[in-house]
Parts: C-alpha cells; sequence; structure tokens
C-alpha cells in the first residue's frame, strides 16, 4: 500500500471542519487556544478559566470566572446510587469503563427531552465536566478499600480532585502543578477522540453521548494509553546509569520508545517542555528524583542519538507519579483535563451543524455471481 493511500485512509491532512478554538502549528510547535499560545495559559491561568475560554471563547472577567468557578463546584457531588454502582463494581471495573458507566448512569437520571438547545448542552456539560473528578476519586478510593472523600466546594478543580484522592487538601504549589497538568491537554485540535465526540454530535445526539463516545476513543492504546507505559519504562530501569543502555536494547529490538514522536508536531511539543519543567519542580522536592532524572537521561538520548522529540505523554508520566496518582489513571487524567475541549467541540459542533459522513473508496472485488460461489 502506497504511503499516499496509507494518508488518505488516516485521514491525515484531511480538513472536516472550521473551528475558532484550536490552532496547532505542527512545524513551529505551536499550540493556540482560541488566540492564546499554551505557553501564556499554563503560566497564568487556571484550568476553570481555559475551561471556560474554550467553551465560551473569551477568557472570563472576574465576576464570570467567580460565577462559573461557584457553578462547576457546586455540581461536583454524585447522586447516591451512582455512588453505590461505583462501589459494587470498583473491585471488578477497569478505570474508563468505570467512568463511561458513570457518564451513562449520570445520562439515564437526566430526564430533560433531548432537544438541540444550547442552555441544554451548556448545561450538561458543566455537569460532566465537574463529576467526572469525583468519579475517578470515588473509584480509586473504593477500589483500595478506602471511603470516598467528600467533594469540597471551597477548592479549585485540581486541588479538589487532589483532596478526593488522597483524603488531604494539597499545598499550593503542588495544586499548581496538576491545574498546569490539566491546562495543557484541555484541547488538541481534531485527534480522535474530539473527532469521535464532533461525529457523535454532528447526528444531533445528546452531549453524554458524544463525551462516552470520546473516552471509548482515547481508551484505545494508540490514543491514550501511553503515559502508562512510558512509567512502566522508568520503572523498569534500574538507574540512570543505566537508562541509555536500556534505550539501546529497545531500539536493538526494534521496540518503540514510548513517548516520544507526535502525528502532528514536527518538533518538540510545547506542552512537553512545560511539562518538564513542572516534572523537575515536583521532583527536586519528591524522596525518588531517579524518576525524573532517568526520564532526562533518555529524553537527551533520544533527542541526540535518535533526533526525535518527547510528546505530551512522556512527562506527564512523571508528574503525575510525583503527584500520588496511579499509573492506571493516567489516561484519566487526559479525560478529565479534555472533558473542557470535548464540550467546546461539541457545542461549536451544535451550532453549525451538519452530518459528518466521509466515504470509502471500495478496493474488492467486483461482478461475483451468487450462483458461481462454489
Amino acid at each position: 500500500m502506497s504511503s499516499e493511500r496509507i494518508r488518505r485512509i488516516g485521514l491525515e491532512n484531511v480538513v472536516m471542519a472550521d473551528t475558532e478554538i484550536t490552532r496547532i502549528d505542527g512545524a513551529a510547535g505551536r499550540l493556540i487556544y482560541r488566540g492564546y499560545d499554551i505557553e501564556d495559559l499554563a503560566d497564568n491561568a487556571s484550568y476553570e478559566e481555559v475551561a471556560y475560554l474554550l467553551m465560551f471563547g473569551a477568557l472570563p472577567d472576574e465576576a464570570e470566572l467567580a460565577e462559573f468557578t461557584a457553578d462547576l463546584a457546586s455540581r461536583r457531588g454524585l447522586p447516591g446510587p451512582l455512588v453505590a454502582t461505583i462501589e459494587e463494581l470498583a473491585d471488578q471495573a477497569a478505570p474508563m469503563t468505570m467512568l463511561r458507566l458513570g457518564l451513562l448512569y449520570l445520562s439515564a437520571l437526566d430526564d430533560r427531552e433531548d432537544v438541540d438547545d444550547r442552555d441544554l448542552h451548556v448545561d450538561r456539560g458543566m455537569d460532566i465536566l465537574a463529576k467526572v473528578p469525583t468519579i475517578l476519586a470515588y473509584f480509586d478510593r473504593f477500589r483500595n478499600g478506602r471511603e470516598p472523600v467528600e467533594p469540597r466546594e471551597d477548592l479549585g478543580h485540581a486541588a479538589n480532585f487532589l483532596y478526593m484522592l488522597n483524603g488531604e487538601e494539597p499545598d499550593e504549589a503542588t495544586a499548581d502543578c496538576l491545574d498546569t497538568c490539566l491546562i495543557l491537554p484541555a484541547d488538541h485540535g481534531i485527534n480522535a477522540s474530539t473527532f469521535t465526540a464532533r461525529v457523535v454530535t454532528s447526528t444531533q445526539s445528546d452531549i453524554y453521548s458524544a463525551i462516552v463516545g470520546a473516552i471509548s476513543a482515547i481508551k484505545g492504546p494508540l490514543h491514550g494509553g501511553a503515559s502508562g507505559n512510558v512509567l512502566r519504562m522508568f520503572e523498569e530501569i534500574e538507574s540512570p546509569e543505566t537508562a541509555g543502555d536500556y534505550i539501546e536494547d529497545m531500539i536493538d529490538r526494534g521496540e518503540r520508545v514510548p513517548g516520544f514522536g507526535h502525528r502532528v508536531y514536527e518538533t518538540v511539543d510545547p506542552r512537553a517542555v512545560i511539562l518538564r519543567g513542572i516534572s523537575e519542580r515536583l521532583a527536586s522536592n519528591a524522596d525518588d528524583p531517579a524518576i525524573y532524572e532517568i526520564a532526562h537521561i533518555i529524553e537527551v538520548h533520544m533527542r541526540n542519538e535518535v533526533g526525535i522529540d518527547t510528546n505530551l505523554d512522556y512527562y506527564s508520566a512523571v508528574a503525575y507519579h510525583y503527584l500520588g496518582i496511579p499509573d492506571d489513571l493516567f489516561p484519566l487524567m487526559f479525560c478529565q483535563a479534555r472533558v473542557a475541549g470535548w464540550v467546546a467541540q461539541a457545542l461549536e459542533q451544535y451550532e453549525d451543524n451538519r452530518l459528518i459522513r466521509p466515504r470509502a473508496e471500495y478496493v474488492g472485488e467486483e461482478d461475483l455471481a451468487y450462483a458461481d460461489r462454489n
């Protein structure tokens, strides 16, 4: 199969929509949310501000941010029957399955008619954005035999998640690190999960269905599963001194080193640069700084010897490790972050909708006769 055909089949460089949400300049290594460079937002904005920006088109003023933040915080609690279901299934359900089930449960409890109404879509999107962290934290505590920690309305989005997960209020510096980790993957153009969300939305289905579809797409190891593999690789390496040899052996065996390369960026992923700094800061206060040291040695080796840069997954694994997040929840952290982007993309699709209906080129046999089948 020719490389041209492979690109066409993978929809590479095919434009499926006009958007005002996110611009990716792969050649220059730039990521822009509604006109703002990701570095600017990571340095100055909160996740709540970025979620508002993605969903409503502009950064909020002080009053708008206060109202949005309070509204989001007030929606964090889960209905009792859903809490009981999470407790019942926590020992056997995979994390992604639990998250999808939780959103389907919320959808089942929402008895409003599925009409194409922006206020309805926004209201449901806000509910999903607020409740996904609670579902994840409750699931992790139940599967570890611990009682869930009720969400608090006086904490920010990132700080509240760490509080529910660990049972202790994080210090401001730690919460700020997670806040930035959530900003970086909040949207990223028409990737597989976002495309899925927009396809579902284009049928005029409800926003719960669109987000569940997106989560189903990100569950695949080619999309959202690499960060856990990155951490497992680090843990297999005995020490920073052996990291270079370990990677050379992987390359000699023809294995792909997880966390490197990107379908869009021709240079380093700008989000990876920011995450490197976060990981270094977290490691400097950690009991096991070797994980960061190993990561940095491998990054330098891959850039100098192979000519390939890290992507978002690479240093996300390091940061999440130091934040105390279990490695099988790493892909779920991308879901938690990207709900804002998925909701924004669905809202944009609803605004000027056309059913997404691509074509396939038939390459099979023709002119066969039923009578000749033997």
